[in-house]
């Protein structure tokens, strides 16, 4: 269960931004629109699927996740306070010429 708002604070190296993207996708896979602050862009990485490595092999065999796990991507939106309507992330580079 979670509130309307939250704040994920802490010092550096403490994992605020994985615990941010965990959160995010989990709200996501269950339908609940998610607003993230990304000032630094530490989150940006969170549309691509990840790739398959050697170590994340382990890590799946770790955690008996084998045959269960599945690198997905969480396609964003992009906006603002002045613009609510956000546009889809790949439109607003074509838009703007990046």
């Amino acid at each position: 269960m979670c509130n309307r708002h939250g704040l994920i604070a802490g010092a550096t190296g403490t994992g605020k931004t994985v615990t941010m993207k965990v959160l995010a996708e989990s709200l996501s896979d269950a339908g609940v629109p998610v607003f993230l602050c990304d000032v630094k862009g530490d989150v940006a990485g969170i549309c691509a699927p990840g790739a398959d490595s050697e170590d994340m092999q382990k890590r799946i065999e770790r955690f008996g996740l084998t045959g269960k796990f599945a690198y997905r991507g969480y396609p964003p939106r992009s906006g603002t306070f002045t613009r609510p309507a956000a546009m889809p992330c790949a439109r607003h580079r074509e838009r703007n010429g990046a």
